[in-house]
């Protein structure tokens, strides 16, 4: 029985998009200001925090 497999691929971050990451039943805002291979940086547009995280936690589904 073959099925199509579901392909992640890492998620195409760019400078000025507006991302909302959802954990459990709360939602956060961010602002992308940096992208490098290894990493993206992002700003709360609220508060103005600013952290980095590595893009390598972050995947999307193949259409």
């Amino acid at each position: 029985m073959a099925k199509e497999p579901v392909v992640f691929k890492q998620y195409p971050f760019t400078v000025g998009q507006r991302i909302i990451r959802q954990r459990g039943d709360k939602m956060e805002d961010w602002d992308v200001i940096k992208v490098t291979d290894e990493e993206v940086t992002v700003k709360c547009p609220f508060h103005g925090d600013v952290l980095t995280w590595k893009r390598k936690h972050f995947w999307s589904t193949s259409p």
